[in-house]
């Protein structure tokens, strides 16, 4: 492959048929002194797949305003090749002496420095090209791949501390239910009888019982009647026989 420098790209200038050189091809040698492989005919052919105008973004901004697109993509020489359609925002900075040169925007294989796709073209005034863009689409720190493997055992340590916090949630709620509970029938606002039946009930219905039973409790040394048991009932029956009622 031939060999190219950045310093030959890349001024915003159309060549003779209109069109503007968007990237090197071959072996490219960084400003930072990094080495790629620019398969020409290779990222030609993704761009033409794609089928996809590629924008002209400003400063790298991954997700600024564009502007203008590239389309009908060619290469010539030791360039690929573009049309620009410049819109409004774009004509004014260039024609402003705003920003003056073009830097692509790779996709690449680390483990052979090979680019598979470019997926912008930005305007910029320091044309370290390969530095810059490749750092904003994929950082050279980015962690490797996890194989599925490794994603299923830490997706099972996952839930398995889940499932260990839930455990350790009900008993915390448990006992603090059985505090309130024990509190209340120390505190003689509530009947003993009826702490199994408060300690089945829900945060928030256990509060409004024992709010309850607080204010109309009246503590009596046979106080002893469970709110799921008939004895009441039985109690007043009795009562009701010996009054002829």
């Amino acid at each position: 492959m031939q060999k190219t420098y950045i310093l030959e790209l890349c001024e915003v200038n159309p060549s003779e048929n209109g069109k503007t050189k968007i990237s090197p091809i071959g072996k490219v040698t960084g400003r930072d002194g990094r080495v790629f492989e620019i398969d020409g005919q290779r990222l030609l052919n993704r761009l033409k797949e794609d089928g996809l105008k590629i924008p002209l973004t400003i400063g790298h901004e991954y997700e600024g305003k564009a502007g203008g697109w590239f389309y009908d993509f060619e290469i010539e020489d030791a360039f690929i090749l573009a049309q620009l359609d410049l819109n409004k925002l774009g004509a004014e900075l260039i024609e402003n002496d705003e920003y003056k040169y073009l830097s692509p925007e790779y996709y690449v294989d680390y483990d052979t420095n090979q680019v598979e796709l470019m997926s912008a073209v930005s305007l910029v005034n320091k044309p370290n090209l390969l530095k810059e863009a490749l750092n904003h689409t994929e950082p050279e720190n980015m962690p490797a791949p996890t194989d599925n493997n490794d994603v299923q055992k830490q997706l099972q340590e996952l839930k398995d501390q889940n499932a260990k916090l839930t455990e350790q949630n009900k008993a915390l709620l448990e006992q603090t239910s059985m505090n309130k509970v024990d509190n209340a029938i120390a505190n003689k606002k509530l009947a003993p009888a009826k702490r199994d039946y408060a300690l089945k009930l829900e945060a928030n219905a256990l509060d409004d019982f024992l709010k309850l039973e607080a204010q109309t409790f009246n503590p009596t040394e046979n106080n002893s009647l469970n709110p799921e048991s008939d004895d009441s009932d039985n109690e007043n029956n009795e009562v009701f026989d010996q009054l002829g009622l």
